[in-house]
C-alpha cells in the first residue's frame, strides 16, 4: 500500500515537471512552450496570422568606389538584399517592416522602418533583384562606417519585424 502511494506521488511529480508551459508575449498573445524547445500560439488564428510572411535571409555586399558604374551609387557603399517567403494563399503586393542591422554582439548599428512595394506570389519567395544601400558619405560615424567592418568579416545580420502586409485583393494585415 505504501509503495503504491509513493509510485503514484512520483508519477504525479514527473507529469507536472514535464508539462507544457504557457507564456504571454509583450503584446498579450498566449504561446505554449513545449519541452522540445518548440512553441505555438494557443489561439490557432494567431498562429496563422503570424506565419503569413516570414523573413528568410539577408545578404550584404561591399562595393568600392567606382565612377565607371552606369548608375548610382558611385562611391564606396554596402548593399543589403532581403528575402521573404509568402506563406499565404494570396499575392503580397507590399510589406511594411522594421529592420535592424546588428553586429556579432547583437549591437544595433542601424535601424529603419520600410514600406516596400514588393511582389511575392503565393507560396513563393521574392527575387533578390532590389537592394538597399548605405553609401560612404565621408562623415565620421555614418551608417557606412558602422557597418563596413561587420560586412567585411561576414558578421552583419538583419533582424526583421513585420509591421503590415498588403495583399493584391486590398486586404491589409497589421501586426502589433
Amino acid at each position: 500500500m505504501n509503495s503504491n502511494y509513493i509510485i503514484t506521488l512520483i508519477t504525479l511529480l514527473f507529469s507536472f515537471s514535464f508539462a507544457e508551459i504557457k507564456a504571454v508575449t509583450e503584446d498579450g498573445k498566449v504561446v505554449v512552450l513545449h519541452n522540445n524547445g518548440s512553441w505555438k500560439f494557443e489561439n490557432p488564428a494567431e498562429d496563422a496570422k503570424f506565419n503569413l510572411v516570414e523573413f528568410i535571409d539577408a545578404r550584404f555586399e561591399k562595393h568600392e568606389k567606382h565612377f565607371g558604374r552606369e548608375e548610382k551609387p558611385f562611391n564606396a557603399h554596402v548593399r543589403g538584399f532581403f528575402q521573404f517567403q509568402n506563406n499565404a494563399d494570396r499575392k503580397i503586393v507590399a510589406l511594411q517592416y522594421k529592420f535592424s542591422l546588428v553586429d556579432a554582439f547583437d549591437e544595433v548599428l542601424y535601424e529603419s522602418i520600410v514600406k516596400d512595394n514588393i511582389i511575392i506570389k503565393a507560396g513563393e519567395r521574392n527575387s533578390l533583384d532590389s537592394y538597399y544601400y548605405w553609401e560612404d558619405t565621408f562623415d565620421n560615424n555614418d551608417t557606412y562606417d558602422k557597418i563596413i567592418n561587420p560586412v567585411s568579416s561576414n558578421n552583419l545580420r538583419a533582424k526583421i519585424k513585420i509591421l503590415m502586409i498588403a495583399f493584391d485583393n486590398g486586404t491589409k494585415i497589421k501586426y502589433n
